[in-house]
């Protein structure tokens, strides 16, 4: 039996195999993963323990056969039981005509005594009979004889019936028996067949479970008696798994998935779409859904196979594996086999594309995480420190290569001569376009820097590795709910109001210590907690909110960082994104309700143009303000309108919603509409972020984001009908809705809602990036200058201190 599926190269076997085409290119693939995918292709190549030829179909003509013998057995069995019951029918007959005759029998037996005796008694006497009593005895006698000669003909009758009924019951015995004869050998011969067929399919089973135990192993695995089980050489009689699955009777099945995966190319992830271009991938995770999984419809393995967390996942892990041995094996570095685990472990969690540029730089930001104690870095950091500079982690097995290239064709790099020689290879990686900066410390950016809460709702926002995009989706509910919706300003004219003279229509008693301190903390120190870190950080202005909100959405005309792009086609794909999608819900109603025969690929499609649109833009600054902002809105509902002071004196009617809160503050009926602009828009966003194929296949998944999208136009609607209170709101001095044209996005009438004409309190004088007195200061403002650290010296990031 051949277990030879991943370590052993071809056994030479050349099996000729159908060309189907190929799916997608690699023609920007990284070199490791086009290696990974050439060793994963040879590997496939292997041979299978098969099945006899025409395995399957025998199996199907033998339990076809025991089926048929089966169906004769119950026939003539149901003979026997039927030629039973005439058995009991026929005893049941004779019984009667018996009795009867016995009866008839009797009646006759009793008639003829009773005419003898009545005879005896009534013969003439000699001695005195007269001639009238002879005649009348005579007469008697001649009466009672009719009776006798009737009974006598009933009974004969009667007794020939019996003799009838006991022939009939012989021969229904004689049928009968050979009924039960004939049910006895259908029964002989359906079990037989049924033997047959049940040792033909535990044969074509085995053959199966050793196969099945062969694709169930992970293709990834670093588990040594795997690999030795996985090494074993292939038996002559072995194929591949094509023939294998053509013996299995699934080449109808193989040829459909393939004309999905065909069809539906252009809306895989680069990932999957290029580690299914060979036909070998294809047919081993064909197999092993078919085999392992037990699933044996064609659109059932199809999903199996594009499932970024089964086939896709599977894949990945074999090809970011065999890239980091690759890259230990290339680059010489010193990694040990559990740092190397440890790598490939970091990878799986955190997958990356496998694109040239963004998987290189993570393969060397991974070894030069985990490559340390070794003889070179300690070379690299005697430079850092001769050279007081600061070596980025991605250049490090860079330079750790340079270092062992240049002992072994040069000279050797010591601690004396390590800084020349690093400068000297510094200065060529400069060269070479490798950006130098300032390595990270502490923990990355993760997902979790992106989710949101809904607060009374209380949904959590789902993690996904495309980070940019949910931050995207976390700005735009910071945008909605914080700015249009007034959620900072309402706090400083609470704290305004309540600092005047008590005449103001807002005044706040503060009892609580707790509201005090975060009062204190946001409003003079112009700082806010992280709810989640329990970091300090300062507010972030609304000029710089706006800077972003145009960056990243487009929106409104706030200047921007010098070199920063504006983001030109948001309000485009985002208009698309509801006009397809709103096309498609009336091609559902037309038909029915009927999801399954209407193509969802124009709303994908625009699904994915934002997919790309938000990656491209949401980067950098955008990307880390994004959980900054959020962190800060969080904290002003929890922490100050959602306290019980604020809501029981502020709140409409004594309400504990800080959402009624706002609305007395803005002076509102109801803030529903944006509240739910906001909320249903982040979720359109965050499920554009983690939407893959697989999203329209999944009905209950994409009937939520269809109803989102819904929900979004019916808040839409509602804005534009209350267009003109709505926009009439402003805060004297303070972020306000000055655009006639708020309620719309994308497609502002007027201009980004919200925007003053003038300046903003506690703006610092100038920007990075920015002429200075872009936006003013006033003065006494109570926020220090931006423009320097806290110890006075001017810092290049004091002025983005999220």
């Amino acid at each position: 039996m051949s277990n030879s599926l991943l370590l052993n190269g071809p056994t030479g076997f050349n099996f000729k195999r159908p060309t189907i085409g190929r799916i997608g290119a690699t023609d920007q693939l990284h070199p490791y993963v086009e290696a990974a995918i050439d060793a994963m292709t040879a590997r496939l190549r292997t041979g299978f323990p098969a099945p006899e030829p025409r395995a399957s179909e025998r199996v199907e003509e033998l339990e076809a056969l025991a089926a048929e013998k089966d169906r004769d057995a119950r026939e003539a069995q149901s003979e026997s039981d039927r030629g039973a019951r005439l058995i009991d029918e026929a005893y049941e007959e004779h019984a009667k005509a018996e009795d009867y005759a016995e009866r008839k029998t009797a009646e006759h037996d009793e008639a003829l005594r009773q005419v003898e005796d009545k005879t005896r008694d009534e013969e003439p006497k000699q001695t005195g009979a007269t001639a009238r009593s002879a005649k009348t005895a005579g007469a008697g006698a001649q009466t009672a004889a009719p009776d006798l000669k009737t009974l006598k003909a009933e009974r004969d009758k009667a007794r020939a019936a019996a003799d009838r009924a006991l022939e009939t019951l012989e021969t229904v015995k004689s049928q009968a028996a050979g009924y039960t004869e004939k049910a006895r050998e259908a029964n002989r011969l359906a079990k037989e067949a049924g033997r047959h067929a049940a040792e033909a399919r535990r044969r074509l089973t085995r053959a199966k479970d050793a196969v099945a135990e062969i694709l169930g192993l992970p293709i990834f695995s670093r588990d040594p008696q795997v690999r030795t089980l996985l090494s074993t050489p292939s038996s002559p009689g072995d194929v591949d798994l094509r023939q294998l699955i053509d013996r299995y009777g699934y080449t109808a099945e193989f040829y459909a998935v393939r004309r999905l995966l065909a069809k539906n190319a252009s809306r895989l992830s680069f990932n999957l779409r290029n580690l299914l271009a060979e036909e070998e991938v294809v047919e081993y995770l064909f197999a092993r859904v078919l085999l392992v999984e037990g699933i044996d419809e064609s659109e059932g393995i199809f999903n199996a196979i594009v499932d970024e967390d089964r086939g896709g996942e599977l894949m990945y892990r074999f090809a970011s594996e065999y890239a980091l041995t690759r890259l230990r094996n290339e680059k010489r570095l010193a990694i040990p086999e559990a740092v190397l685990g440890a790598m490939v472990a970091r990878l799986h969690e955190e997958p990356v594309l496998l694109r040239r540029d963004p998987f290189d730089s993570t393969l060397n930001m991974l070894a030069a995480e985990f490559v340390y104690g070794d003889a070179e870095l300690a070379l690299i950091l005697k430079a850092e420190q001769v050279l007081g500079i600061n070596i980025p982690a991605k250049l490090q097995p860079a330079l750790v290569d340079y270092i062992r290239r240049t002992n072994e064709d040069i000279t050797v790099i010591n601690d004396q001569n390590a800084p020349y020689f690093i400068s000297i290879a510094l200065s060529k990686l400069q060269k070479e376009d490798v950006a130098l900066r300032p390595a990270a410390y502490g923990d990355t950016v993760g997902v979790e820097d992106y989710s949101v809460s809904y607060y009374e709702d209380r949904i959590t926002a789902p993690e996904y590795e495309r980070a940019s995009v949910e931050a995207a989706a976390q700005m735009y509910l910071t945008m909605v709910w914080g700015d249009m919706l007034g959620v900072f300003p309402a706090v400083d004219r609470i704290a305004m109001q309540s600092a005047g003279d008590g005449q103001a229509p807002i005044l706040l008693e503060v009892r609580s210590r707790e509201l005090s301190d975060d009062l204190r903390m946001y409003v003079l120190d112009e700082e806010f907690r992280d709810l989640k870190t329990g970091r300090v950080s300062r507010r972030v202005a609304p000029a710089e909110r706006q800077m972003f909100y145009r960056q990243l959405f487009g929106l409104g005309d706030a200047p921007v960082v010098e070199d920063q792009h504006v983001n030109p086609d948001f309000q485009r794909y985002w208009a698309v994104l509801m006009m397809e999608t709103v096309k498609y819900i009336g091609k559902v109603e037309e038909n029915g309700d009927n999801y399954s025969s209407i193509s969802a690929s124009k709303v994908y499609q625009a699904i994915e143009d934002l997919q790309y649109n938000l990656s491209a833009y949401c980067t950098g600054l955008p990307k880390i303000a994004a959980p900054t902002m959020y962190a800060e809105l969080d904290f002003v509902i929890r922490r100050i309108l959602d306290s019980d002071d604020v809501k029981q004196q502020l709140g409409r009617r004594g309400s504990q919603s800080f959402w009624k809160v706002i609305e007395q503050v803005r002076g509102m009926q109801d803030f529903t509409p944006l509240r739910n602009k906001g909320m249903y828009g982040h979720k359109i966003l965050s499920t554009v972020a983690r939407a893959t194929p697989a999203l329209v296949e999944d009905q209950s998944a994409f009937e939520d984001f269809i109803a989102s999208v819904e929900a979004f136009i019916l808040a839409e609607d509602q804005l534009a009908e209350a267009g003109g209170s709505m926009a009439s709101l402003q805060f004297p001095g303070f972020f306000g809705f000055d655009s006639p044209g708020m309620g719309g996005f994308p497609g502002m009438n007027g201009g980004y809602p919200g925007m003053p004409a003038g300046g903003f309190p506690g703006m610092p004088a100038g920007l990075p990036g920015m002429p200075n007195g872009m936006f003013g200061s006033p003065s006494g403002s109570g926020m220090q200058d931006a423009t320097r650290s806290s110890n006075g010296a001017r810092s290049p990031t004091d002025d983005w201190n999220f």
